[in-house]
Order: C-alpha cells, then sequence, then structure tokens
C-alpha cells in the first residue's frame, strides 16, 4: 500500500466518523424535541364525523358536554396552553320537511361558564 493510498484511507475514514457522529447529534436532537413536545407533527388536521339520529324531548333547550383527554386534562386547556385549536364543535339540527327531505339548521355554540353545571358534574363523579 503506497503512502497516497493510505492518506486516502485515513481521510476516509475520518470523513466516516464525521458522518457517524453528526448522524447521532441530529438524532439526539430530535429525541430531545419530540419528548420535550416541541416538535411539529405532520398531522395538519383530522376529521371524525359521528352521525347518529336520535330524538329526545328537552325541558330547556340546553346541552353541555366536555372532552376530557386521557391525562384528565380538559380540550380547552390543552387547546389554550398550545395556543392551537385541535377539535371544532358544530352543532346542527337536523330534521325533516313535510316531504321528508333533510333540513339542517346551524345552531349557535356558546361556551359553558355556568358553575352550577360543574357543582352538578362534582356530584354525579361521586
Amino acid at each position: 500500500m503506497t503512502k497516497a493510498q493510505k492518506q486516502n484511507t485515513n481521510f476516509g475514514g475520518l470523513v466516516f466518523l464525521g458522518v457517524i457522529v453528526i448522524s447521532i447529534s441530529y438524532f439526539c436532537y430530535l429525541c430531545v424535541l419530540y419528548f420535550g413536545n416541541h416538535l411539529q407533527t405532520s398531522i395538519s388536521s383530522t376529521q371524525q364525523y359521528f352521525s347518529e339520529e336520535f330524538q329526545m324531548q328537552f325541558e330547556r333547550n340546553l346541552i353541555a358536554f366536555k372532552i376530557v383527554l386521557e391525562n384528565g386534562m380538559l380540550i380547552q386547556d390543552f387547546e389554550k396552553n398550545r395556543q392551537k385549536s385541535y377539535i371544532t364543535i358544530l352543532p346542527v339540527f337536523s330534521t325533516k320537511d313535510k316531504t321528508g327531505k333533510k333540513v339542517d339548521k346551524n345552531l349557535k355554540f356558546i361556551q359553558c361558564e355556568d358553575r352550577l353545571l360543574f357543582l352538578l358534574e362534582r356530584k354525579w363523579q361521586k
């Protein structure tokens, strides 16, 4: 093996080690971002459509619901912390007219801040 070949082999080995070190460093950087929830996912939106027909009589025209994540946090609080919107609630009243044609009416969605509902929910959980 000549001196020039030996230098080329040493240079190639150093370049290889440099590429490996840079790759491992970048992987560790991505892991830190991922586990710290600072990495933006490539999914920009997901849509799920639930459709069930039912009839219900109301004494008052109030419907209350909440969406709770697996960790017990409300979706609204999670969205405020992240400053992003993960769910859009679109209330629709569906009925049929005299000819049997389906008629959808968009309803107003009002954020509930009634403390009584909160206290009733605590009572039901016990």
